[in-house]
């Protein structure tokens, strides 16, 4: 009896021991990417999200998305080029469609909205650890993760609008994306982007997708 379990035992030790290092455990940076980090604060209920309200009423005419960066650590020397090229996409796509659906208050504002950002951390899931994991355990447990900063300046002058650094790591909940290496860091970029467009909600309008222009 003590023979037929002695295997089984091994591979239940050694995935535990595995996952305690290859778990996600993503946390807002502090890259140097944005100019300032003083006044960014942890959102209530969010400590992966630090930002900077925005204090003014600000009308714009147009949105620029600059070119996301990636920016190395010794963590993302792992990414491939083609990866990081493939990451720094997704993150200006969810910009672009959420800022899309902003439009300003003056129809007169000739000023420009520029949103810039950087990811700063990424960690990638591992399918065949996680495939091994299904079998031995019955759940996948080697998550992602993806941590970036983003500012919004006005074009023109420089001042900053709004900043936020944070952090996503993958949920047990979303299965799929166990099974692909950036299956939640990509999601967790949807999502970034998402909590960085809710910023602007109290401040201006909201119309349908398109009312604003994308530039």
């Amino acid at each position: 009896m003590k023979t037929h379990f002695q295997p089984l035992t091994t591979l239940l030790l050694l995935c535990t021991l595995l996952l305690l290092s290859a778990c996600a455990h993503q946390v807002p940076t502090r890259s140097g990417f944005i100019n300032d980090y003083r006044d960014l604060k942890s959102l209530e209920g969010d400590a992966n999200l630090q930002v900077t309200p925005i204090v003014d009423r600000w009308d714009f005419a147009a949105i620029e998305v600059a070119p996301v960066q990636f920016i190395s650590d010794g963590q993302n020397t792992r990414v491939a080029d083609a990866d990081q090229a493939a990451l720094c996409r997704s993150m200006e796509q969810a910009l672009s469609q959420e800022f899309s659906t902003l439009s300003s208050k003056n129809a007169e504002q000739s000023k420009h909205l520029q949103i810039k950002a950087a990811i700063t951390s990424v960690d990638r899931s591992r399918p065949i650890l996680n495939l091994i994991t299904t079998l031995a355990l019955f759940v996948p447990l080697d998550n992602g993760g993806v941590s970036v900063e983003i500012e919004a300046v006005d074009e023109e002058t420089g001042r900053r609008i709004a900043a936020m650094s944070g952090a996503r790591n993958g949920s047990i909940f979303a299965m799929s994306r166990y099974f692909k290496s950036y299956g939640h860091a990509e999601a967790g970029l949807r999502e970034l982007a998402h909590e960085f467009r809710k910023m602007f909600s109290a401040n201006q309008l909201e119309r349908s997708p398109g009312s604003t222009k994308i530039i």
